[in-house]
């Protein structure tokens, strides 16, 4: 990946973040729509600050002996419930004293999150990732702006934007860290590296989780806080309440002593303090061992936490992976709480791990499936069509591969894409979309088509079964058999009007579309989906909390504005016809866009975890952040829902480089 430096304020990368006592007004349809009435939420006397005064009314009103105005209800559901009652009166009395900066009121904010305009790729991930952690500690989405729109109260700076509050920054920023600093009521973070860019918003991050509270907390930050050193993020590493000072590190033999050393160095970056290496297990232990690795899989890293110490293994050629992700996942900024790496026996885990990117070579349009106790894939490979399974995600593409089908027959040519597979239960048989070329290297030919399995067996041998639509361009087949009404659907991508558009059509069997039923439903609207081409492509249907979407990708596949859409049905889907166009509305911002270092994702597609609890997103992402690239590596990670089961939209990948655990448990499913 590369690596930017924005060479901003003489020579650094500077991210300032500040906390004016942010105010907050109910969110209207758009950042640049006017606040109107109170804007300062809470302000009820409007004196243009939040006071004693005004708790005191929100406090009477919750009693019923004042009578508020719709309006002054609005400014004063600091809960964000709905209703005034004395946690809103709280909530001010503490906004008014000091003790918290911005109210936990769900979407009701009039803040901002303000980048420089022109900046680095590095500063807008920043920007995003901090309104991601701030929706999700607090529930009040912030928009992400650039600093050409006029400066107003609240806004919070992420960079070296024209913002007077960055200059507070300055005076306290390290040469090799970062600093974090309040001063008259606001707060401000920088740094001069890359690193320290990335340690400063993780680190304020992690500590809004870590407080567990709604509110970020001022008052911990007014004597300020400065780290020299970009690693030094805690005071301390505690293992079951006992101080990591306590504990020895030892390897089970000599050839492991380079972890050891790996794992000494990283508590030593976190604390500032260096452990103790051992040749002799003590009575509090890091132990390093291959020969304790899990026996039901030899894929699975085993991370055991305990008062008596911490046992790292894996097997030989996995050992690698279980002490880095002991490094980076339990010796990291998830673990940091007020000030203190954290680690119990929740810690604990024994599983396959799966890094971000998952794949060295490139993997677009990545489909993927759970099914009877592998999990199997299909993408782009221009020339042939070939499925892939593993036992374990983090396999996929390595374990086991079968070639169903080459192209250049009398058919189809070439450039052959975006495949899928389906089990159709009438036919009790597997059926491969795909598209390609009847001309070779001439794109306007690409037609779908479809190949059938000869057995029930997804891992049987397949045959060409024929092309859905010979006389029309169409690509991107994606089906849907609703079982409520019996009817099969397919969704794929058009031509028309200048825009590629997402059409649904009926089935009247696996390999026959009912032409008279398709429907155009989605094309390009809104600015997220127009950066760079007039494209909506890689329909997929998915069903979630009792509701069916049609996730789709926007922008060209080859560029870093690639982003994933979604589209609600907003009828009854388990009655109602699902090529009505009327009852499809598309939602206003992406469900998943660049950041964390993964650039485009997009062209996606969902499944469930082998215990159905979880839904995981499988996608194309890149981590060089080059505008164009056809190199597009495979990339999981498990979908963001929201209390109510919900999708949360505007998510950015995981971070490239990390590691994440396996889908949950283990189960038979087709």
């Amino acid at each position: 990946m590369k690596r930017f430096v924005s060479r901003i304020v003489s020579g650094a990368v500077m991210l300032g973040i500040t906390f004016a006592g942010i105010p907050a007004v109910a969110q209207t349809s758009s950042p640049e729509d006017s606040l109107k009435t109170y804007n300062v939420y809470a302000d009820l006397n409007q004196n243009g600050k939040a006071d004693v005064g005004d708790a005191l009314a929100i406090l009477q009103a919750s009693v019923g002996k004042k009578a508020f105005s719709d309006e002054q209800k609005n400014a004063g559901d600091l809960s964000g419930d709905g209703s005034i009652t004395a946690v809103d009166a709280l909530l001010d009395l503490k906004y008014a004293v000091g003790e918290i900066a911005f109210f936990a009121s769900g979407q009701k904010t009039a803040s901002r999150i303000v980048y420089p305009q022109g900046c680095s790729e590095y500063v807008l991930d920043a920007a995003q990732k901090l309104q991601s952690l701030i929706y999700g500690h607090t529930g009040a989405r912030l928009p992400v702006v650039s600093d050409k729109e006029t400066e107003a109260a609240g806004d919070i700076s992420v960079g070296a934007t024209n913002r007077a509050a960055v200059s507070l920054c300055l005076p306290y920023m390290p040469q090799n860290g970062f600093a974090i600093k309040e001063q008259k009521g606001q707060l401000a973070v920088c740094a001069y590296t890359d690193e320290g860019l990335k340690t400063a918003a993780e680190y304020l991050g992690c500590y809004l989780s870590g407080t567990g509270k709604a509110s970020f907390i001022k008052k911990d930050f007014t004597s300020g806080t400065t780290f020299e050193d970009p690693q030094v993020i805690a005071s301390d590493i505690t293992v079951c309440g006992k101080s990591i000072s306590e504990f020895t590190i030892t390897a089970e033999q000599s050839s492991l002593d380079e972890f050891s050393k790996e794992i000494s160095d990283k508590i030593k970056s976190v604390t500032g303090k260096e452990p103790v290496i051992s040749s002799e297990k003590g009575e509090k232990s890091i132990f390093i061992s291959t020969s304790l690795a899990s026996s039901e899989n030899e894929r699975a890293i085993k991370i055991d936490v305990s008062e008596s110490g911490i046992i790292v293994a894996a097997s030989a050629h996995r050992i690698t992976d279980a002490v880095h992700f002991f490094c980076r996942n339990v010796l990291g900024f998830d673990n940091l709480k007020n000030g203190q790496i954290i680690i119990s026996e929740k810690d604990s885990y024994t599983g396959d791990v799966i890094t971000n990117p998952s794949t060295a070579g490139s993997c677009p349009d990545p489909f993927v499936k759970y099914v009877d106790g592998y999990y199997y894939s299909i993408f782009t490979e221009a020339t042939r069509l070939v499925l892939y399974r593993s036992r374990n995600l983090s396999t996929l593409t390595t374990d086991e591969y079968k070639v169903v089908y080459n192209g250049g027959d009398n058919v189809i040519k070439s450039d052959i894409w975006a495949p899928e597979f389906y089990f159709d239960r009438n036919q009790n048989k597997w059926y491969i979309y795909s598209n390609g070329t009847l001309t070779p290297g001439n794109f306007n030919t690409q037609r779908m088509f479809c190949l059938e399995s000869d057995t029930s067996d997804l891992w049987s041998n397949y045959h060409f079964k024929g092309l859905l639509d010979a006389d029309n361009y169409c690509i991107d087949a994606s089906p849907y058999y609703n079982e409520h009404t019996g009817v099969l659907y397919l969704t794929y991508v058009s031509v028309g009007g200048g825009y590629n558009r997402l059409d649904v059509a009926k089935m009247d069997n696996p390999w026959t579309i009912n032409k008279g039923s398709k429907t155009a439903i989605s094309v390009p609207q809104y600015d997220w989906e127009l950066k760079v081409a007039k494209i909506n492509e890689g329909g997929c249907f998915v069903e979630q909390n009792g509701k069916l979407y049609l996730a789709f990708s926007a922008n060209g596949g080859d560029t870093k504005s690639y982003c994933v859409g979604l589209i609600e049905f907003t009828g009854d889907y388990k009655k109602d016809d699902l090529n009505n166009k009327s009852k499809w509305k598309k939602l206003d911002r992406p469900l998943l866009k660049s950041g964390g270092g993964i650039y485009g994702p997009g062209h996606n597609s969902f499944f469930r975890s082998p215990d159905g609890s979880e839904l995981w997103i499988a996608y194309h992402g890149r981590t060089d952040p080059v505008e164009v690239t056809w190199f597009r590596p495979l990339c999981f990670q498990k979908v963001e829902l929201d209390g109510n089961g919900d999708f949360v939209m505007d998510t950015t990948p995981a971070l490239a480089g990390t590691y994440l655990k396996q889908p949950s448990a283990r189960a038979e499913q087709r």
